[in-house]
């Protein structure tokens, strides 16, 4: 994770994603299934335990809801995936690493914390958004977003730095030996030739007969299904629509109450302009704070001749903008003014207020449309999503869409004769134009006869729901509709055929000490040669057949053959040359580095996996694996 922050995200929104998947790091969460858990009744087993510390049921449900928002996967996917569980085995050994660094000993004080996140997480944002927020301002958005208090942050941080020690210590002096380096390297730098020639299936057998009509109406009972007309079906599609959704207006009383309520939205905070240095510690603060008061220089000259400084230019800030250590403070000093030193977990801080703008409340007469507007549209939302869980009721308890349609009063769009891809019988998509539509075909090629789907949220404030009216099952074609098909599909297949029974026979003469070039000899074929290539070389540029290469590099010693099958062709191959031409050091140190870093990638992989199965069995971890199953046991819908 830590390493994960050092590298930098590209926007705000990046951070606190990161800084979002560190909280879920370390305390432990993972993916639920919410229906499947209730569904079950499922609350409070334990999935999981280290020692006598459980992971509950219930501590995934509440996480899975904020988590599934914030990373906008469908639940469906992340079970099929298999996310819960990987999930889980992360929370695992994000417990068991902070428990084994706590056991020896690695402590990481509350400065390098502070210092951590100051440089790695605040900086970074403040450059990055050009100076358009102060460093305060893009704490606060971090913790808001994540949810997190400053000393949550700080645990989380501190917990996971001593994590990132205790695994740097224990892949430290993991380098690959010479012997294997210079092994990968012959291996990559190999290169080898071949001798070969080819057959086709006309080598195999002079000519393909044609066959009688018995035996193409045989071969064609095989494999009629390829031809068969597509299944298609007639359905209906009701449309819901949240748009135009009428309801009661509200009534003055309810407006009122609303603006009485809510009066914070209608108050215009008061705003100050300042200015602020942040210091490392209180004397390079008091520093500061000594040479604009003693020699009335401005915040900014007296933090360009103190060193340990960061001087943040005039922002325009609410109380609810700094963090409470600063606020206080500077919305009760004078404009004007400087503040004496203030200390955050950011730093020491002086702060400058240049002026102060007061704060205001809007009228309830000039705010009363703006409420009437808000809550006639929230009535109407409310009143439309009371209807559409009382609709996924009725469908949910077997109503038809007939039935439905009679609740709602809105007309099903019917379709005739379409396949799965959505098209009628020529080719064509219709005309009539539905929300999420191949949402809708797939799901109408998933249910049965006269049974509703479930509903489908096409966005927007827009559901559909869809019902199969008729099924027309798919039906082989005559065979005199598709003879010419089924004939060329009959020759192709014999070409085959053929050509299998011509590599089988070569591959035998081969193993039985046939020469290659003898062989060669009796079928009348010229033998190639292709130039010298590596593995990694491409086929098609070099005009060899995509299987040629590999085949080449599975031999054995120069004299090896063997006979590739290419559907269409046979090709005869024999190794016939290898060389190794590793480039001198000077030449192939990127080479070196690269595999190198690959190779002390392997091992630390290796030496983590087996330090995280010794931690597993000594801090006893376990997994219900049953339990786990019958929460995230995928549902079908419909």
């Amino acid at each position: 994770m830590l390493s994960a922050m050092r590298s930098g995200a590209q926007s705000i929104i990046m951070k606190i994603i990161l800084i979002g998947l560190l909280v879920l790091a370390m305390a432990g969460l993972a993916i639920m299934d919410v229906q499947g858990m209730f569904r079950q009744g499922v609350t409070d087993t334990a999935v999981a335990k280290v020692g006598r510390s459980k992971i509950s049921a219930a501590e995934f449900q509440r996480i899975f809801s904020s988590h599934l928002q914030s990373q906008g996967i469908p639940q469906s996917e992340a079970i099929q995936m298999g996310m819960p569980q990987m999930i889980l085995a992360r929370a695992l050994n994000g417990r068991v690493y902070a428990r084994a660094a706590r056991d020896a000993g690695l402590v990481i004080d509350d400065v390098s914390a502070a210092t951590y996140v100051n440089d790695m997480v605040i900086k970074p944002l403040v450059e990055r958004e050009e100076g358009a927020i102060t460093p305060e301002q893009a704490l606060q958005v971090v913790l808001r977003e994540a949810g997190m208090s400053e000393s949550s942050l700080m645990n989380d941080v501190k917990t996971e730095m001593a994590t990132d020690s205790l695994l740097g210590i224990v892949t430290s002096g993991t380098t690959p030996p010479q012997q294997i380096i210079q092994a990968a390297l012959r291996f990559k730098y190999e290169e080898r030739r071949g001798a070969y020639f080819t057959l086709s299936a006309k080598d195999a057998e002079a000519d393909i007969a044609t066959p009688s009509n018995e035996e193409l109406e045989s071969y064609y009972n095989t494999i009629a299904h390829r031809f068969a007309l597509p299944e298609y079906r007639d359905f209906s599609v009701l449309v819901i629509r949240k748009e135009g959704y009428a309801n009661a207006a509200p009534t003055a009383e309810e407006l009122k109450a609303y603006y009485d309520a809510h009066i914070g939205l209608f108050k215009t905070p008061e705003t100050r302009t300042m200015m602020q240095i942040v210091a490392q510690d209180k004397d390079t603060a008091n520093a500061v704070l000594d040479i604009v008061r003693t020699q009335n220089k401005t915040l900014k000259a007296a933090a360009e001749s103190v060193e340990g400084t960061n001087y943040i230019d005039a922002q325009t800030l609410t109380e609810n903008d700094l963090p409470a250590e600063l606020a206080s403070i500077a919305f009760s000093a004078e404009a004007g003014t400087t503040t004496d030193p203030i200390e955050s977990p950011l730093g020491w801080h002086v702060l400058h207020v240049s002026s102060i703008t007061p704060g205001n409340t809007q009228t309830y007469e000039k705010a009363k449309d703006d409420i009437q507007k808000k809550l006639t549209e929230e009535k109407a939302s409310e009143s439309f999503y009371e209807h559409l869980n009382a609709l996924d009721d009725m469908l949910a308890s077997g109503s038809t869409l007939a039935e439905v349609v009679a609740e709602t009063g809105v007309k099903p769009v019917t379709f005739e004769k379409l396949d799965a891809q959505g098209k009628n019988e020529k080719g064509q998509a219709p005309t009539t134009k539905i929300p999420s539509f191949d949402k809708v075909i797939e799901q109408v090629f998933s249910l049965a006869h006269g049974i509703p789907g479930h509903m489908i949220e096409a966005g927007q404030g827009v559901y559909v729901v869809a019902q199969v009216d008729k099924i027309h099952a798919s039906v082989p074609r005559p065979l005199a509709n598709v003879k010419a098909d089924v004939l060329k599909s009959w020759k192709d297949k014999s070409k085959a055929d053929a050509l299998d029974r011509l590599a089988a026979k070569i591959s035998g003469q081969l193993k039985l000490g046939e020469s290659f070039d003898k062989l060669a000899k009796d079928m009348g074929k010229k033998v190639q040669r292709s130039p010298y290539v590596a593995r990694t070389a491409a086929a098609e540029k070099l005009k060899l057949d995509h299987g040629f290469i590999p085949a080449l590099f599975s031999l054995t010693k120069k004299g090896d053959t063997t006979a590739i099958n290419t559907g269409k062709t046979v090709i005869v191959l024999e190794l016939a040359g290898r060389r190794v031409n590793v480039p001198k050091d000077a030449e192939n140190q990127e080479d070196i580095a690269a595999l190198k870093n690959s190779m002390k990638r392997s091992l630390e992989t290796d030496i983590l996996e087996q330090f995280r199965m010794g931690l597993f069995e000594k801090y006893d971890v376990t997994i219900n694996n049953d339990l786990l199953q019958e929460i995230y046991t995928p549902q079908q819908d419909g």
